[in-house]
């Protein structure tokens, strides 16, 4: 498959073989590119920006962190503010793990 191809390629070279390669493949399949780009895109508009910016209003209304933001909100929200602090750790270390590779 394509993204075995590319991926000893990257490893023969040298060069670290992680994620972005599938990234790099699908994007790239037969020339393919909107087929992954539009629905994309879609996501992005009609989810992406709209949670984004209740966050952000969320967050200056209440002025508080994450967890205690979403709790003053709901009580049951507790743990939505628990999720986002803990996946924003778990990406930021992933990325960091990457970038040091």
């Amino acid at each position: 498959c394509k993204c075995c191809d590319l991926e000893q390629k990257h490893n023969s070279a040298g060069q670290a073989a992680s994620g972005w390669l599938l990234g790099n493949a699908v994007i790239n399949t037969n020339g393919e590119t909107g087929a992954f780009i539009i629905p994309y895109l879609v996501m992005v508009l009609l989810c992406g920006i709209p949670l984004l910016l209740m966050e952000y209003t969320i967050g200056q209304y209440t002025s508080l962190g994450p967890v205690h933001a979403l709790a003053k909100i709901c009580p049951l929200l507790k743990g939505v503010g628990v999720a986002t602090v803990v996946i924003s750790f778990l990406l930021c270390t992933y990325y960091n793990v990457i970038i040091t590779w």
